[in-house]
């Protein structure tokens, strides 16, 4: 069963979005986020330190420009070494599952970043709590 031994994660960063802004639909339209993007990965032990970095430097300043994001957090998992998640909410499904989204062309960077990646997990959430 996909996720059986997952524990509750150590939050380690939350970082908002939009500065300044305290209710991000006021910037993003009166509908605030519908969904979920939910990253699980683990990392090569001897880039780690170097994937933390690029999270903090490069991709979320990178998702703070992204339209439709709007809140990222990370966790690193409690008794697993190496293990991390993120999680954005996200307007709706097509925010991050578009053509247009998932085309984007990569910094080397991340390209770099990504090619340290042992094992990763992409999934959307869709909200349905009633109101």
């Amino acid at each position: 069963m996909r996720g059986s031994g997952f524990t509750p994660a150590e939050h380690i960063a939350e970082v908002p979005l939009r500065a300044g802004v305290e209710d991000s639909r006021s910037v993003q339209g009166d509908q605030g986020p519908s969904a979920l993007l939910v990253v699980d990965i683990r990392v090569d032990p001897a880039r780690e330190d170097e994937f933390n970095r690029w999270y903090d430097e490069e991709h979320i300043p990178e998702k703070r420009a992204t339209p439709g994001f709007f809140s990222a957090r990370r966790f690193k998992h409690s008794s697993e070494a190496h293990r991390y998640l993120a999680v954005y909410e996200v307007a709706d499904v097509e925010s991050v599952t578009s053509p247009a989204y998932m085309t984007q062309t990569m910094s080397p960077w991340s390209v770099s970043i990504q090619a340290a990646w042992q094992h990763m997990d992409r999934d959307v959430w869709v909200e349905v709590t009633k109101p």
